[in-house]
């Protein structure tokens, strides 16, 4: 009996020890899947990959091949105003003035422009090193956009690796990531905000959303990234319902600081919700609605943590949103932007109006001519009736965004592509309240990436599934070749672009030949033109901007000068009187400087002539005028 009760012990230590000896090779086995899955999304594992080394060396290399030659530009158009003019910036750095001051310096209460610290600080800090030198200034702005570049790569592979059935970083994502790179690079829209010292503002918004959205990447883990097992589904969802506090905190922090360049970044927190939306719940609204309905399951148990997400980011955007001094109103006149002022006259033109203008904005994504510095004014005609041939073109370009967002129910990363692109345009449309130009090439910065990602998704769909045969499918070969002349085709319109922006003549005249319907082009062109050597083509400038906006002051007041200045007495003073008159009733603002000036020019030429009644009865209309 002795001898069985041993040899009973010895069996039961050996499979005691068999079993744990199972039992840890499995832990082992779980831990490096789950290290796996890790490395799956992880940063590191995106800037380590050999293949992203080279690529993003490509992309480099294309920005400064055509980029390089703005470093010997001038300041020109808003720069000069913005940054040479605001004495936070000129001044030594004072943290109390640019964070109580708007953008142009002043008070918020005393001036309607908007509030961006951050971006003024940026401003101060150039101005400190480099001073006023185009060099510094310049520099800053691209090494700001090349940063945004590599996030952006960095992004976009992230995603493209979360939403793939495999574990390492294939030559297909790392293609996508990097041809949605190119495309951002080349994209002419982006050569204002790139050029323009004032497109900072911009870029350091841009720069801190994608900060922003790459840490909301890591609150909490895609649906896709767990499979068929139930054991990994029950671990899915203690992640899902857990979120990630260490990550949503500096997420949206970024956010704010986001805001703070540029109001526009308010649309980073429904960014970072469509994303929720899309690639991390894959869009299974059907899960959050059993949950809503019926109560926690423990199959939608993720979707607890989906609401709380959002309840996040909905309380930060509405916190924001409610601050009026990151948006506050710029005033405008009919030469700015005569869309939003036709709400007061007619609802109806306004409504038209301004859904052509937003279909005319998001058209330049794809289509991207004309191009100017200036969409003032009559750069978009105002549409008075609904048999105007234009609300049938607003009703294609409808359809079309109708079927593209139909189309991301076909492919998530489709739809956040949508999202990226649609969002930030809404915050610019001008719906919300009035932009002081019709339409802005600047605010596209944003939404050219998500036109980036849309198109390399093409690419990503039609090769992710046949990365392993050698031969191609003729889908895989127009992809590819309509890609390629896609690029092809922004690098020379963008190339031909940068061009245009070497001095103030060259992009005022290239702004002309685009908008030819806009006054106020004509009239800046006509200010870098010599009064004399080029008489007859300022001339005929001031005369395009009278006839375009009859209440041009300015513009009177220089076609009188040029005609002064050429003998042409009496002609100068019929305009200057005809100018004087046409200002009275004029919707532009006008400085009194500027009307002063007019004032004077006319009592001069009359005391000249020996006209001293008209010369004092003028004198005297000015006064009541003045007074009233």
């Amino acid at each position: 009996e002795r001898e069985m009760k041993r040899k009973s012990g010895e069996r039961t230590t050996t499979t005691t020890a068999v079993e744990n000896k199972s039992i840890s090779t499995k832990s082992d086995e779980n831990n490096e899947k789950s290290k796996s899955k890790g490395s799956k999304t992880s940063v590191l594992s995106v800037i380590s990959n050999k293949n992203f080394h080279l690529g993003f060396g490509l992309c480099l290399g294309l920005v400064l091949i055509l980029y390089s030659r703005i470093l010997s530009y001038p300041l020109i158009f808003q720069d000069t105003i913005d940054i040479r003019k605001n004495s936070d910036i000129t001044n030594p750095i004072n943290f109390g003035n640019i964070f109580s001051h708007n953008f142009l310096g002043n008070k918020i209460s005393k001036s309607p422009q908007p509030y961006r610290p951050l971006s003024v600080l940026s401003f101060a800090i150039t101005h400190k090193i480099f001073g006023f030198e185009s060099f510094g200034n310049h520099l800053s702005n691209l090494f700001l956009h090349i940063v945004c570049l590599f996030l952006l790569v960095v992004l976009v592979l992230r995603i493209f690796n979360l939403y793939s059935t495999t574990q390492s970083i294939s030559s297909t994502h790392v293609l996508s990531a990097l041809l949605c790179g190119i495309l951002f690079s080349v994209h002419p829209l982006n050569t204002e905000t790139i050029i323009s010292v004032n497109g900072r503002c911009e870029i350091l918004a841009f720069l801190f959303s994608l900060l922003s959205l790459l840490c909301y990447t890591n609150v909490s883990v895609s649906y896709s990234n767990h499979s068929d097992n139930d054991e990994d589904k029950k671990s899915f969802e203690v992640n899902a319902l857990t979120i990630n506090i260490w990550w949503l905190i500096p997420s949206i922090i970024l956010g704010y600081f986001a805001v703070l360049a540029h109001e526009q970044a308010l649309s980073v927190f429904w960014i970072c919700a469509f994303y929720d939306i899309f690639l991390v719940c894959q869009g299974k609204f059907q899960a959050l609605y059993l949950w809503l309905l019926k109560g926690k399951t423990k199959r939608e148990l993720w979707t607890l943590g989906f609401g709380m997400r959002m309840f996040a980011l909905g309380s930060t955007f509405i916190w924001l949103f409610l601050n009026r001094s990151f948006y506050d109103e710029v005033e405008i006149d009919v030469l700015s932007n005569p869309i939003c002022l036709s709400y007061k006259t007619s609802k109806l033109s306004f409504y038209l109006s301004q859904l052509y203008c937003n279909m005319v904005n998001f058209k330049l994504l794809f289509i991207p001519s004309p191009l100017s510095c200036d969409w003032s004014g009559l750069s978009i005609i105002l549409i008075d009736s609904i048999r105007d041939s234009r609300n049938l073109w607003t009703f294609l370009n409808l359809l079309f965004i109708i079927l593209g967002s139909y189309l991301t129910r076909l492919n998530v990363v489709v739809g956040f592509s949508f999202s990226l692109m649609i969002i930030p345009f809404i915050a610019i449309s001008g719906w919300w309240h009035c932009n002081e130009f019709v339409l802005s090439e600047k605010g596209m910065y944003f939404s050219t990436s998500g036109f980036a990602l849309l198109v390399s998704s093409l690419y990503w769909i039609s090769h992710r599934n046949n990365s392993k045969q050698s031969s191609k499918t003729p889908f895989q070969y127009i992809v590819i070749i309509s890609l390629f002349l896609c690029v092809l085709f922004f690098s020379s319109l963008t190339y031909r672009r940068i061009g245009d922006w070497q001095s103030e003549r060259t992009l005022y005249k290239s702004s002309t030949v685009s908008l030819p319907m806009n006054a106020k082009t004509h009239y800046l062109y006509s200010r870098t033109l010599h009064i004399k050597n080029e008489s007859e083509e300022k001339e005929k400038h001031l005369r395009t901007a009278i006839e375009l906006q009859p209440d041009y002051l300015s513009a009177w007041n220089d076609l009188g000068l040029v005609l002064s200045r050429n003998d042409r007495k009496d002609e100068a003073l019929d305009i200057w009187m005809t100018g004087l008159d046409k200002s009275r009733d004029s919707k532009i603002k006008v400085s009194g400087s500027g009307r002063n000036v007019l004032v004077t020019n006319v009592v001069g030429m009359l005391e000249k002539a020996n006209r001293m009644d008209e010369a004092r009865e003028i004198l005297e209309q000015e006064k009541k005028s003045q007074s009233e």
